[in-house]
């Protein structure tokens, strides 16, 4: 889960996942441990419970709110949403994930917010696993994980492109 150049961050990229994803106080984690998760995650068990659907649901989706405050600029969190997207293979339970950030975290924090991503995925895919197992037989795995950086704040000039695939070049290594 941790390319090779970044190995040596491993306790950092731990303390980034549960200070910002896991506490109930996080940056993220204010949003996603409430009601929505825990309606989001029984959602895809009862989706996941008809053995005769290899499609199961649309709608599992969690969305971090964009607080707006009157007299203060805008300012949207980095990650937007979570998209669950639970298929069927034989006995077989796949979830596969869509992360949807602001290109601010691509461009600033991308090892941290790629990780938080994939160990987040690894979280939901683990409630959905322990909430369906007594209810059907079946495997319930982490699928792909899609990471969306929307450019809500780039300009479009002669430099964009260049300086945007060199930020991504440099941190696919």
């Amino acid at each position: 889960m941790i390319p090779a150049f970044y190995r040596n961050e491993r306790e950092s990229l731990d303390k980034y996942f549960a200070r910002e994803f896991v506490a109930p106080d996080g940056l993220f984690g204010r949003y996603l441990h409430n009601n929505e998760e825990t309606t989001v995650v029984r959602h895809v068990v009862t989706s996941l419970s008809d053995p005769r659907r290899s499609f199961h649901t649309r709608r599992a989706i969690l969305v971090i709110p964009h607080v707006i405050e009157p007299t203060k600029e805008l300012a949207p969190l980095g990650l937007v949403s979570v998209r669950l997207i639970p298929r069927s293979v034989g006995s077989r339970r796949i979830i596969n994930y869509s992360f949807t950030w602001r290109t601010v975290e691509a461009l600033v924090g991308f090892p941290y917010s790629l990780y938080g991503s994939v160990q987040y995925a690894q979280r939901l895919t683990d409630l959905i696993k322990k909430d369906l197992a007594p209810t059907i037989e079946t495997t319930v795995e982490i699928g792909f994980v899609s990471y969306i950086a929307h450019s809500l704040h780039f300009f479009v000039d002669q430099y964009a492109q260049h300086i945007a695939r060199r930020i991504v070049e440099d941190a696919s290594e």
